[in-house]
């Protein structure tokens, strides 16, 4: 495996928790010694950017280095989508986008003729030095099990896969979509993503729920989760809260490091 990483933030659709996971992994990379160049590709109004892009006087910088900030694009627009490909020229060790929700078939149309599969971007990747890994939030819906399926199909074998459970509002045992389970009559349900997902040598890891009325807010003030323990206006519990969490994202991420490259 690559040193270099180029990091895809995927989930079949938006509300999964693929931002959440998104600003904890850039914090958690941004924390080590490695250059981290991170991108948003749902535009302007992208969450990576309105928490980690720079900012003067309070308001987001139009023009953003992403090596210090957030670049970003609008992966639905056809000219816009082109800077996924162009940011592996970014000097930098990790390269991260975070990508809006059902970008798979985007990200095909952007980088395959036949618009069919998206396994051009790992081996354009692999060219300019960078191992790819797709990391994939899921929720207990059958839609996310079929995204997992879907998003390895496209990406093919040559990339690493790390599969994210969020469990906002659930536990690990309600993922009997994607895990599989038995019903009352002795049949075997669902699993298939599961299947696929072991398949490619994935990496599970799960991301526990924020306590509510602390992740309120920090969306309220667009705080960084680090810079959120530090902050003057968040009470000494919500500090605490959110400093253990940290702890909890920073343990499983570390699961799955030789893919993130952390």
């Amino acid at each position: 495996m690559s040193d270099k990483q180029l990091i895809l933030v995927t989930g079949q659709k938006g509300g999964v928790g693929k931002s959440t996971f998104s600003r904890i992994l850039l914090d958690h990379l941004r924390s080590g010694d490695k250059a981290v160049a991170a991108f948003d590709g749902d535009g302007s109004v992208g969450h990576l950017l309105q928490y980690y892009g720079q900012k003067e006087d309070g308001n987001l910088k139009r023009e953003q280095d992403p090596n210090t900030g957030v670049g970003y694009y609008d992966l639905r627009n056809r000219r816009e989508r082109e800077q996924l490909m162009g940011s592996l020229h970014q000097n930098a060790d990790i390269i991260m986008h975070d990508l809006p929700g059902g970008a798979t078939s985007a990200i095909t149309e952007a980088v395959d003729v036949s618009g069919k599969s998206a396994e051009a971007l790992v081996v354009a990747a692999k060219e300019m030095g960078f191992s790819t890994t797709i990391a994939i939030v899921i929720n207990t819906d059958q839609a996310s099990a079929r995204a997992v399926i879907s998003t390895i199909r496209a990406f093919g074998d040559q990339a690493n896969y790390v599969i994210i459970k969020n469990l906002n509002a659930c536990t690990l045992e309600d993922f009997i979509v994607y895990d599989g389970f038995e019903d009352a009559n002795g049949n075997n349900i669902g699993g298939t993503a599961a299947n696929a997902a072991k398949e490619v040598n994935a990496t599970e890891i799960m991301m526990p729920e924020v306590y509510r009325s602390t992740a309120v807010k920090i969306d309220l003030w667009s705080l960084p989760f680090t810079e959120a323990t530090e902050d003057n206006r968040m009470h000494i519990q919500d500090k605490t809260r959110i400093s253990q969490w940290i702890e909890l994202m920073r343990t499983e991420v570390n699961k799955a490091s030789d893919k993130f490259g952390s």
